[in-house]
């Protein structure tokens, strides 16, 4: 797949089938997508990788608490679009039925002057990730509603990585969005 495809093909995926994901195969996007552009090299990213039925029912029910957190959010966003609230948040609560989710944190490490350096680079590492997936046939959707239950991820996993940026389910699609449509006129050549 030409990357230019990868881009213009990928989709954010809200419905799974049941297909697992192997371990080797998870690993190798993981890898690679270390591979993205990094401020000073920091190489600020640390990944969860949540399988287990145990730790997928802890995402869960976190989630279902994002959900309650961003309803208010969600409605003021798309007022003329309800049916988006409602696919969003059934989404959220159940992941799609994803067989993996990655919680994705800035590690501890990065100084405090230099956060928006660091969160460009692990957004950098994100967006590597998902069109890696896609290219291997995956489906992914990065997901940044978990933020509103930091403090929860922490309590319930038990970490301190650093600052949580988002969670990225990952399994094998079984939807086929079509492609919203994208905003113009937002470049300018000077």
């Amino acid at each position: 797949m030409e990357l230019k495809d990868a881009i213009l093909s990928r989709r954010s995926i809200r419905k799974y089938n049941s297909k697992q994901v192997e371990d080797e195969l998870l690993i190798e996007l993981i890898e690679n997508s270390y591979w993205a552009p990094s401020a000073m090299n920091m190489q600020p990213w640390f990944f969860i990788v949540i399988k287990n039925e145990e730790n997928k029912n802890k995402i869960l029910y976190l989630m279902q608490e994002a959900t309650i957190k961003i309803s208010e959010k969600l409605s003021d966003r798309f007022k003329s679009h309800p049916n988006i609230v409602t696919d969003t948040k059934s989404f959220m609560n159940t992941l799609g039925g994803a067989p993996i989710s990655i919680l994705v944190f800035l590690n501890k490490e990065y100084k405090e002057r230099d956060y928006i350096d660091m969160m460009q680079s692990t957004s950098a590492c994100i967006q590597n990730f998902c069109l890696l997936a896609h290219e291997k046939g995956l489906s992914t959707c990065w997901i940044t509603g978990i933020r509103v239950v930091e403090n929860e991820v922490r309590e319930v996993f038990g970490e301190n990585m650093g600052q949580l940026v988002a969670l990225v389910t990952v399994g094998y699609s079984d939807s086929n969005p079509s492609p919203p449509k994208r905003k113009i006129n937002r470049y300018k050549i000077i």
